[in-house]
């Protein structure tokens, strides 16, 4: 889902790495040591930490700061009947919600 929220130049960034994939095993991990596996982990611990609190009944779900969180999305089956917040800055979430609008053709799939 990164995809949506990227602008092109981002976009363009990403395909550029993945032709110096091709001489670098991987460039991020070669520029930024540990960069890489961070953020690997980082998301593996939450969505476990998220999916253990979906198995002991919770009832809420707030993401502060949620910036392009797919959380909700990634795991919309897992997440039904729970309801979720997402809280951040209005034109990151206008921006949020119009691509994700494109995406699906609405915002109301959530809601099923």
């Amino acid at each position: 889902m990164a995809k949506l929220f990227l602008n092109r130049k981002f976009r363009f960034l990403i395909w550029y790495l993945r032709g110096v994939k091709k001489i670098y095993k991987n460039p991020i991990e070669h520029s930024f040591p540990g960069f890489y596996w961070y953020f690997q982990v980082r998301t593996k611990h939450i969505d476990s930490v998220l999916m253990e609190s979906v198995d002991a009944g919770i009832e809420q779900f707030v993401i502060l700061g949620a910036g392009y969180d797919s959380r909700p999305y990634r795991f919309r089956e897992r997440l039904k009947g729970i309801d979720i917040f997402e809280v951040d800055f209005p034109g990151t979430q206008s921006f949020k919600k119009a691509q994700l609008a494109k995406f699906y053709g609405s915002l109301s799939y959530m809601h099923q």
